[in-house]
């Protein structure tokens, strides 16, 4: 069922979305609208951006602590720090773009931070090594392994310097004291310092040996005081500069397992909350709850495909998705892979990872598990072998189900090079690989002057996942790309500053396309041209491109698709290239989605077309989210599968016979170009190519229409002779052989005008 369905249930979604008490927010003062996530079970943890401007944290994983999640706490993953514990509610997520314009925020009230800075240190010194305030630390200094569940538990794994950290927080009370557990199993080759805590403005001393922060704020005096039990022989407590506590612990031989306790509340009870606090800690044996733990999704959900009724060469088959669960978990596509076994993994962009069984001809029974949650904004994934790559916004997360239940227990950091500075722009977009099994992917920019360096590039992950490198700079908001055999890469564009129209590229190593914002030095005075211009009526809003890889899938074997967010549409895209210049045109195919569709793949074991989307910004999509299957029907297609430019003539070949009649007169067929203004402008105004100052289109004389022998492409003879522009309209009202009406668009580029010996072929 999808979500607007429970409209008409009195128990449904809608209606307790709209039961909930209205919040507001800052200084707001009109109630802000619930969205789906106010409902929404994440799982045990959350990936995101946290914390806001003046203590941020770029990529951190909130995580839910205690017997009933009574408490939380934030674990910056880059600085490999504990930025924040609370109490109550778990988050509040933005209501801008429907949580997506916005970083969470704690839902409950805050017992303890830490600033920022690194949460380690090998000598002492919480000095910040990177060259800038984005990105993680140099390997050699930390690195963020990835995390480990275990039923209602999480496991951080990471490395300092030489050593290896597994720690897992927890949340108790005690005489009614809320009281913060960070248990530790740590390898430590070198001597390490750790950050605690910090209380802005706080009197540091000891009290009966234990450190303590004391707040003397006249309306409401605190006390923050922590506890080691276990802790190595040799450790110490700190009290440092910034009003902060911190631990050293020595060089260790082997293992070692200690908890911290860091407890918080009214300056008059301290004295009740030091004779409250653990003698005893049950120090778990971390390395134990690292090899998969008790389910926590076990229930299937069944839903039933729907086979499409339209006409034609393609029909468009639904994969209905599991909207309606009992985790009521938001789908919303972001990307999709096949299993060798011909299961589907499929990603969402509030954080899950579902597996579908059941795909086959008929689709009547499609069975679907909840695999992993709590991802931040995936938009790519990609199966190798039986491993599923997601690609996030803070790193490529690689899934293990280390004990064969169906769940993620290991979400491994693969890579996690590609910094993100906290815009709603950055999306990480798509995840593809080359025949060496290198990834790919694009990060979308902040649309002003870049602060990381592969803001609005694309980029290169190695196959072991060790270094991530810019291959392409100059893009705006490129909602995906493919490669084809050739290892060739594609992308797309979308329109806004720099960018005058949404585009379709050949992308080479090191060449700028047209964001000024993103060139990261390359020079701005030309860019490389795409392979074609896409006017809004067409596309709005870019989605993915997709190689054609199957030749069950009709007579567009070893070509380029284009896909439609804004729209909903799928295109052919008919190209070619002229003295090594690439262009070509797009001409839509006669099928309809519910939902924008931006990525896609076809099914090795059936070769048909499956592509999925979603709602979330500008589109005409009537759905949130949609799983598609195109398949193709073995009758005519009768749509252009080529198209040429010569010097004084257009070349269009179509999949099936025309008729004679109508595609020989020339009044069927009408064509008209223009062009586009690069600037900073948002998107561009249409220009005049005889006059580049003046706003309009000059319209193509169509002199003559040839036929050729097979009756299957025209040539229009064109007046005046062509020249490089950047749009142009060709379309016609034909009939195909079999008594078809054809009257289509195709929106093309010029590039270059064959000259010479290439002119007469």
């Amino acid at each position: 069922m999808h979500y607007m369905s429970y409209l008409m249930d009195p128990g449904s979604l809608a209606s307790q979305l709209a039961a909930l008490p209205p919040e507001t927010f800052g200084s707001r003062s009109k109630p802000v609208e619930h969205i789906k996530w106010d409902l929404m079970d994440y799982g045990p943890f959350f990936s995101s951006s946290f914390g806001g401007r003046n203590n941020p944290v770029e990529k951190g994983v909130s995580i839910r602590i205690g017997e009933t999640n009574e408490a939380a706490v934030c674990f910056d993953t880059e600085l490999l720090r504990m930025r924040m514990g609370w109490t109550g509610k778990f988050l509040r997520l933005s209501r801008l773009r429907d949580g997506l314009g916005g970083e969470p925020n704690p839902a409950g009230p805050v017992a303890f931070q830490t600033l920022h800075y690194p949460g380690w240190s090998t000598n002492r010194k919480f000095t910040d090594p990177r060259l800038q305030s984005y990105g993680a630390l140099p390997k050699s200094v930390g690195r963020y392994r990835g995390l480990f569940t275990h039923g209602n538990r999480t496991i951080l794994s990471y490395a300092i310097g030489g050593s290896s950290v597994l720690e897992s927080p927890w949340f108790i009370r005690s005489n009614g004291f809320p009281i913060f557990q960070r248990t530790f199993q740590i390898e430590a080759k070198d001597p390490l310092t750790l950050q605690v805590c910090n209380v802005a403005n706080a009197k540091t001393m000891f009290v009966e040996g234990l450190p303590v922060l004391i707040d003397d704020n006249p309306t409401n005096a605190t006390f923050t005081i922590a506890k080691v039990i276990g802790a190595p022989k040799g450790f110490d407590w700190e009290l440092d500069s910034k009003h902060g506590i911190r631990l050293r612990l020595p060089a260790m031989t082997g293992s070692q397992n200690f908890s911290i306790f860091i407890c918080t509340g009214a300056k008059s009870n301290l004295s009740t909350a030091m004779s409250s606090l653990p003698d005893i800690a049950e120090n778990k044996d971390l390395e134990r709850l690292c090899h998969g733990g008790p389910s926590l999704w076990k229930e299937p959900v069944v839903t039933h495909g729907k086979l499409g009724t339209q006409k034609g060469a393609y029909q468009v088959d639904l994969l209905t998705l599991p909207d309606e669960n009992p985790w009521r978990s938001w789908l919303r596509p972001g990307g999709f892979d096949f299993f060798p076994d011909g299961r589907i993994a499929l990603c969402s962009l509030a954080g899950d990872v579902w597996i579908a069984s059941g795909v086959d001809a008929k689709l009547e029974q499609l069975v679907w598990r909840r695999f992993a949650t709590g991802l931040f904004q995936p938009l790519g994934l990609k199966i190798i072998g039986n491993d599923i790559y997601v690609m996030c916004r803070d790193a490529i997360v690689r899934l293990h189900d280390l004990n064969g239940d169906g769940e993620a227990d290991f979400y491994e950091s693969f890579n996690s090079d590609i910094s993100n500075a906290r815009n709603y722009h950055e999306f990480c977009l798509d995840l593809q690989t080359d025949t060496q099994g290198n990834f790919y992917t694009l990060k979308g920019s902040n649309l002003g002057t870049s602060v990381t360096q592969q803001q609005g590039t694309l980029l290169k992950i190695l196959s072991d996942g060790s270094k991530a490198e810019v291959l392409a700079t100059g893009f705006r908001a490129p909602n995906g790309l493919c490669l084809n055999p050739g290892n060739e890469l594609f992308n797309t564009d979308n329109e806004g500053e720099w960018i005058p129209a949404c585009k379709i590229n050949h992308v080479e190593k090191d060449k700028f396309y047209g964001h000024v914002s993103t060139s990261h030095g390359q020079q701005t005075t030309t860019f490389q041209p795409p392979i074609c211009w896409l006017p809004h009526v067409a596309d709005n809003s870019s989605g993915a491109p997709i190689w054609v890889n199957s030749e069950r899938w009709g007579p567009f074997g070893n070509s380029l698709l284009h896909t439609s967010y804004g729209t909903c549409s799928l295109f052919a895209v008919l190209t070619e290239t002229v003295n090594g210049t690439w262009q070509g045109g797009v001409v839509r195919f006669r099928l309809t989605f519910d939902s924008g569709i931006m990525r896609g793949r076809f099914n090795p074991t059936d070769g048909q077309l499956y592509l999925c989307g979603l709602a979330g910004w500008q589109n005409s999509a009537t759905k949130d989210g949609g799983f598609y299957r195109v398949r193709f029907t073995g009758k005519p297609v009768n749509l252009p599968s080529a198209l040429h430019i010569h010097a004084d003539a257009i070349e269009i070949g179509f999949t099936d016979p025309l008729d004679v009649a109508t595609a020989s007169d020339p009044q069927n067929f009408s064509a008209e170009q223009w062009d586009y203004k690069w600037s900073h402008d948002y998107g561009s105004s249409e220009y005049s190519p005889k006059a580049p100052k003046v706003l309009g289109r000059d319209s193509v004389e169509i002199k003559a229409v040839k036929l050729s022998a097979d009756h299957k492409s025209v040539f229009l003879t064109v007046l005046p002779k062509l020249k490089p522009v950047m749009q142009m309209k060709i379309e016609y009202n034909i009939n195909a052989a079999d008594g078809s009406s054809l009257h289509q668009e195709i929106y093309n580029t010029i590039n270059a005008v064959p000259t010479g010996e290439a002119a007469k072929n």
